[in-house]
C-alpha cells in the first residue's frame, strides 16, 4: 500500500456547514478520534448561514483543519464543490455537520482501496438521535461487494432503498470522469452525485468494520419539504438518472427498469400538487415503454390502488387527507 508523508494528504474529509451550530463540535469529535490520522478537513460555510462559532475554528485539532465562507452559490452541492477544488487527498470522504463516523471509519476504507483511483469503499450505517450508543446494527442486501451496475439496480429498485453519503470513501480521481456535484439540484442531490459515481466507477468494495451515524430528527430539512422548486429538482433527478443508465448500460434490463420505478414514484409524490411534473413523468415512463403502475404504502394502499387505478386512488386520497 503507498505510504503517505505529513505533506501528502490521503484523506480529505468535506463538510458543508448552514446553521448545524449545536452538532458542529460532536461531528468534528469524531474525526478528532480517528485511528487514522493522514488527513484533511475542509469545512465549508454556507453563505446565507449564520456564522460559525468561532470558538470551534480556533480550537487546536490534532488533524490538518482547513475554514472557507462559500460566497458563491448557496447550497450544499456548492459548498461541496468548493471543498472539493480546495481537496488535497487521493479519496473524498463526505460529511454532513450533523453526522458521525465511528473512529475506523477512514482507516478500514483507505486500506480497502489504498492502491485504487475507481474503487469506492462502502461501510455499513444505522440512525441515531442523540447517541451513537442506540445504534444497532442492521442487516442489509447492500452489504457486500458489488458491480457497478447491479448496485446501481439494486439501489434504485427497491423503495426506500437508501445508503447514506458518508458510508462512503471516494476516490478523488473518479469526479474527473463522473463530474462534480450539480448545483442547480438540491431535493435529492446525495443520490443524483452517488449514481454517477458509481456508475463511473469499477467495483464497490464494503467494509464490515466502517460504520457511518445518521441523525435522525430535522423535519426541517429539505427532503421534507414538498415546494416547487424541491419538486422540479426531484424531478430533474429522475433525468439525471434516466440518461446515466440509457448512456452507460441501454441493455440492462434491471437498471432500465429502475429507471421507470424512479418515475413511477415521482409520479405518485407529485400528482396532485405538481400535476405538470407529473405528466412529464408520464410521458417519460412511457417512452420507455413503461406505465404508470406503482404500488407503494400499506395494505390498504396498495389494495386501494389495484382496484381503482393509480391515478383514481390518489385524488380520492388527496380529497379526504388534505384538509
Amino acid at each position: 500500500m503507498t505510504v503517505y508523508s505529513a505533506d501528502n494528504v490521503a484523506v480529505s474529509v468535506i463538510i458543508p456547514f448552514f446553521n448545524n451550530h449545536l452538532t458542529i463540535q460532536e461531528t468534528l469529535d469524531s474525526l478528532e478520534n480517528q485511528e487514522f490520522k493522514n488527513f484533511e478537513v475542509i469545512l465549508v460555510e454556507d453563505k446565507n448561514s449564520r456564522s460559525i462559532n468561532p470558538e470551534i475554528l480556533k480550537k487546536p485539532y490534532n488533524f490538518k483543519f482547513y475554514f472557507f465562507k462559500n460566497t458563491g452559490n448557496a447550497g450544499a452541492s456548492s459548498n461541496r464543490n468548493l471543498g472539493i477544488k480546495n481537496a488535497r487527498g487521493k479519496y473524498l470522504q463526505f460529511l454532513d455537520s450533523d453526522d458521525l463516523i465511528s473512529n475506523n471509519k477512514l482507516q478500514s476504507q483507505f486500506q480497502l482501496i489504498g492502491n485504487y483511483n475507481n474503487v469506492i469503499a462502502m461501510g455499513r450505517w444505522g440512525v441515531f438521535e442523540k447517541s451513537t450508543s442506540e445504534y444497532k446494527k442492521d442487516e442489509s442486501i447492500l452489504y457486500k461487494n458489488w458491480q457497478p451496475d447491479d448496485y446501481l439496480a439494486q439501489l434504485n429498485g427497491e423503495f426506500n432503498m437508501l445508503t447514506p453519503l458518508h458510508s462512503y470513501l471516494i476516490p478523488k480521481a473518479l469526479l474527473y470522469v463522473a463530474g462534480l456535484w450539480n448545483e442547480n439540484i438540491s431535493l435529492g442531490d446525495d443520490g443524483e452525485f452517488m449514481n454517477r459515481a458509481i456508475a463511473h466507477c469499477k467495483q464497490i468494495l464494503y467494509t464490515d468494520k466502517a460504520i457511518a451515524y445518521y441523525r435522525r430528527g430535522d423535519n426541517n430539512s429539505l427532503s421534507h419539504q414538498a415546494n416547487l422548486e424541491s419538486a422540479e429538482s426531484n424531478f430533474n433527478c429522475a433525468q439525471s438518472y434516466k440518461e446515466l443508465v440509457v448512456t452507460k448500460f441501454p441493455d440492462h434490463p434491471k437498471l432500465l427498469r429502475s429507471v421507470i420505478r424512479k418515475y413511477n414514484l415521482f409520479f405518485y409524490w407529485s400528482y396532485q400538487k405538481f400535476p405538470d411534473l407529473a405528466k412529464r413523468a408520464e410521458f417519460e415512463v412511457k417512452n420507455l415503454n413503461g406505465r404508470i403502475d406503482m404500488k407503494v404504502g400499506s395494505s390498504f394502499s396498495k389494495t386501494g390502488q389495484r382496484i381503482l387505478g393509480v391515478k383514481l386512488y390518489l385524488t380520492l386520497r388527496y380529497c379526504f387527507f388534505s384538509k
